[in-house]
């Protein structure tokens, strides 16, 4: 390693996160993640992102062998967004996190395919854990279209993990999946990945001002992210065989079995 590790940390599932002696965060991806994680499209991102205050400064960042690795500042003692902590002003600040991001300009950008994005995981799968056949037919890839004009950088992948709070301000993280999107996936994605109370859900969605048929795609993408989150981690847990990724599945699964959702 070019980074001189101290110890590795227990944070994340998918990468291997490391902390050296003069408090540095080293984050090193793993082969299994290359067919899917695009970090040359990551380094695009973090650069577009370098003067913002709004995230955590990265140090260096590059490639060793098979591994991209990211060095950002340690923050000692910060914490995450988690349903155990959440308040209205924390659901007000992750939102307007997420505006922040949206805002940003990309030239050339990587544009969000989802089926594609899909199928690649499903490709990649020998044995399936659970039967997606009958959900994978309630996908309305025609109904996900977003006009190009509307497509903003999104971050793709928020899980309660991505938001962390240090000194009572909180910052967005991790961009391993940002690229290009409808932001109606970003909203869907928290909900989806953080929100569990129904009451959280109804304050969330009114920081975006959504009509009914905005509502209407929006639940059509949290159908399409459980279904492609199961996809994913069923790839995961056949490569790793760590039991996290096999309860993923089991939990996206019972959420799929759930009455669709709506707002």
């Amino acid at each position: 390693m070019k980074y001189k590790c101290w110890k590795k940390l227990a944070l994340g599932i998918t990468n291997q996160n490391y902390l050296t002696a003069n408090n540095l965060f080293v984050r090193y991806s793993l082969p299994d993640t290359t067919f899917y994680l695009d970090h040359h499209n990551e380094i695009k991102v973090l650069e577009a992102l370098k003067n913002v205050s709004w995230t955590i400064p990265i140090v260096d960042y590059g490639f060793e062998a098979n591994n991209f690795y990211l060095v950002s500042p340690y923050l000692t003692n910060s914490t995450t967004i988690n349903t155990n902590n959440l308040t209205p002003n924390l659901l007000k600040q992750a939102s307007n996190l997420i505006k922040n991001l949206w805002a940003v300009k990309i030239a050339n950008p990587v544009i969000f395919d989802p089926e594609q994005f899909l199928n690649n995981f499903k490709s990649k799968i020998k044995t399936p854990l659970v039967d997606l056949t009958s959900y994978e037919k309630t996908i309305d890839y025609q109904k996900l279209v977003t006009p190009a004009k509307d497509l903003v950088l999104c971050h793709n992948d928020l899980n309660p993990g991505n938001f962390l709070i240090h000194h009572d301000k909180m910052y967005l993280i991790d961009f391993e999946y940002a690229m290009y999107n409808d932001r109606l996936f970003d909203i869907g994605s928290f909900i989806s990945e953080t929100l569990t109370k129904p009451e959280d859900i109804t304050l969330w969605l009114t920081f975006f001002d959504l009509n009914r048929q905005e509502k209407e795609k929006l639940a059509a993408w949290i159908n399409y992210q459980n279904i492609l989150w199961i996809y994913w981690a069923t790839y995961m847990y056949q490569e790793r065989q760590n039991r996290v990724f096999y309860d993923i599945v089991r939990a996206k699964y019972q959420k799929l079995k759930q009455e669709g959702q709506l707002f």
